[in-house]
């Protein structure tokens, strides 16, 4: 089995929000094989599903074949928004299952 490399994003930085900020950040870790995304980085829109941010920005992950992981407490998101925790819930779930190897999302709280 061949190493996996990782990028880490700086915690601080500008916020995560357009399908450019996706391509922008994909270009800076081209080599890696998985973005490890703080979930600082991400704009507040990230986690409201109707703005469409999150399907926007995890669609060019795909597209360019990276594998992302997105790491910190999700858990005040969650609450202001319940629905959100079904997209992480069904994107971990799918992962344990094998249906998705791309998505992870690790929620610290």
């Amino acid at each position: 089995m061949a190493p996996v490399s990782y990028y880490s994003c700086a915690p601080d930085g500008k916020k995560l929000r357009t399908e450019r900020d996706a391509v922008d950040l994909i270009s800076e870790a081209h080599s890696a094989d998985v973005i490890v995304i703080p979930v600082e980085r991400l704009d507040p829109d990230f986690f409201k599903l109707r703005t469409g941010v999150a399907g926007q920005m995890l669609q060019k992950f795909v597209t360019y074949g990276k594998r992302i992981a997105i790491i910190g407490d999700i858990s005040r998101r969650v609450e202001e928004a319940p629905h959100c925790a079904i997209l992480w819930w069904k994107r971990t779930a799918a992962s344990r299952s094998g249906l998705s190897r791309r998505t992870r999302i690790w929620n610290d709280g």
